[in-house]
């Protein structure tokens, strides 16, 4: 890799695409739109990534899509030196070099999942980002439509989901992201009976006195415990709670009254907890343990 990246990096699922980062590139704006949406990353100098994608129901003119871009870097900035990228494989990119700074910008179309794809590297003219912006298109991979999605790596979570169950919620905060999955029909509307989530907290060893029970109970006041039991998770001591929230009498007698399982346990290798949860009225629920938690090892 060239000298523009010097970091480790990881591996982002969102939305049926895969693809890696460097480690200090931090995601500041997700879509939670399967159809059309995008991704942005930045450093700690400027922003450095965008990924784009888009349903579509045709297959579109790639070539005409990329000639029109280099059409518009050149009416913006005339001076612009536009170049055409090649050895990329299904990708067509372009670099665009105006006033000192260098946009790289690749795209594809997927034609298994029929969605196009659109990449854009953002850098400076003294940085060597040729060498990074070709590993980069390499190892970028679409496995799913956005909907269809059954592995998700973002913010530090890496959790496969039920076939089924798509994002409804992402709540980012520092040191505390949480990921919502919603049950949905064949064609993709919700059936507002099953939700799952997994949330991780970072900096344990600051603020977690080991108390898993009471946790539990912090994270969900107002719901009424029927049972709690201790188990093994992977190699994680965990405790596990079920329980119901308090509604009127129809609602119970209509078999609606929201039940809720949590499963929580510490992962001494990430310094994180991690609570995975399920809540809804259907029978049979659907188990914590249907959501696989991917734990990773401490980096060096």
């Amino acid at each position: 890799m060239s000298s523009f990246i010097t970091s480790p990096d990881e591996i982002v699922r969102w939305m049926g695409l895969r693809f890696r980062v460097p480690l200090d590139w931090e995601m500041v704006r997700h879509s939670k739109n399967s159809e059309k949406g995008s991704l942005v990353f930045v450093d700690r100098r400027r922003e450095r990534l965008e990924v784009h994608w888009l349903d579509c129901q045709n297959e579109p003119d790639v070539e005409r899509m990329v000639d029109n871009q280099r059409s518009l870097a050149q009416k913006e900035d005339p001076e612009a030196r536009v170049e055409q990228l090649r050895g990329l494989g299904a990708w067509r990119a372009l670099r665009i070099i105006s006033r000192g700074s260098v946009v790289s910008r690749a795209v594809r179309y997927d034609t298994k999942t029929k969605r196009l794809v659109e990449v854009v590297i953002s850098s400076s003219e003294a940085e060597e980002v040729g060498e990074f912006f070709q590993w980069y298109c390499r190892h970028f991979e679409v496995e799913a439509k956005g909907g269809q999605a059954l592995r998700w790596a973002a913010f530090d979570i890496d959790v496969s989901i039920p076939s089924g169950y798509r994002l409804c919620v992402a709540e980012i905060k520092p040191c505390d992201a949480a990921l919502e999955f919603e049950e949905v029909d064949a064609e993709g509307e919700p059936l507002l009976a099953q939700r799952v989530r997994v949330r991780r907290l970072g900096l344990v060893d600051s603020w977690f006195t080991g108390d898993l029970k009471g946790l539990v109970r912090t994270h969900a006041p107002k719901l009424k415990f029927s049972a709690f039991s201790e188990l093994i998770y992977g190699a994680h001591p965990a405790t596990e709670a079920s329980g119901v929230y308090p509604a009127p009498v129809f609602t119970r007698l209509r078999g609606r009254q929201v039940r809720t399982l949590i499963r929580l346990w510490a992962c001494a290798a990430e310094n994180a907890l991690y609570e995975v949860s399920s809540s809804g009225y259907r029978r049979p629920p659907i188990w914590p343990t249907d959501l696989k938690v991917h734990c990773r090892p401490l980096r060096p």
